[in-house]
């Protein structure tokens, strides 16, 4: 094994790849929801939950696993009050935000006000073509 420190790219024009992450997830949960019906698998929900903390505030973005260059993120909440309380808390979202934007080229938010979901951000640079390691 290497000494050498593990770089990770950043994709292009997506942010400054001097920054560095202000906020990272409490936790990461990977969920799959099965619906089944007379014994039949019907459905199959196959996810990662983030889960931002910070304050006594709460903030869930999901990736469904079937389309992980898409991130979903929910209004952020009190920790005791439950994700139907929602709380104003711009730049505990926005930290959030450069985070995802930094691991993800489209980012969705889940409107509780209007139904369903809507893109908020978009990577407008095509994505970098995977480079093949050098032989060695």
């Amino acid at each position: 094994m290497s000494d050498e420190p593990v770089r990770f790219r950043v994709i292009p024009g997506a942010v400054d790849a001097a920054l560095e992450d202000t906020i990272e997830p409490a936790s990461i949960e990977h969920r799959c929801d099965e619906i089944y019906d007379n014994g039949r698998l019907q459905q199959r929900y196959n996810y990662l939950d983030y889960w931002f903390e910070l304050d006594g505030l709460r903030l869930r973005a999901r990736v469904d696993m079937d389309h992980v260059k898409r991130v979903a993120i929910y209004p952020p909440h009190a920790r005791t009050g439950g994700a139907l309380h929602t709380v104003e808390a711009p730049a505990f979202r926005e930290a959030i935000l450069a985070y995802l934007k930094r691991r993800f080229r489209v980012i969705d938010e889940m409107s509780l006000e209007a139904d369903g979901y809507r893109t908020i951000w978009r990577c407008s640079k095509p994505a970098a073509k995977a480079r093949k390691p050098a032989s060695s």
